[in-house]
């Protein structure tokens, strides 16, 4: 991270937790803005595949807590 970078997440730290949310809201928004229309489709067309795939049973989803154990089981 460059010197300014850090500066600027040492600074977005001193910040309210609220403030520090509505800070990576607009951060997100503004990468969103800058997005590829075609690479946001082809986000949308994942993200509606893999809903259909949980729906229609093929798949299932873990919770945070599950993944965490399983991951640190793999580290351990």
């Amino acid at each position: 991270m460059s010197a300014t970078l850090n500066h600027l997440f040492e600074e977005a730290l001193l910040l309210s937790p609220a403030s520090r949310s509505n800070l990576a809201e607009k951060l997100i928004e503004s990468i969103e803005a800058d997005m590829d229309p075609q690479i946001e489709s082809l986000h949308i067309q994942e993200i509606e595949r893999r809903k259909a795939q949980v729906l229609s049973g093929n798949e299932h989803l873990l919770s945070g807590e599950e993944v965490l154990r399983s991951a640190k089981l793999l580290v351990s």
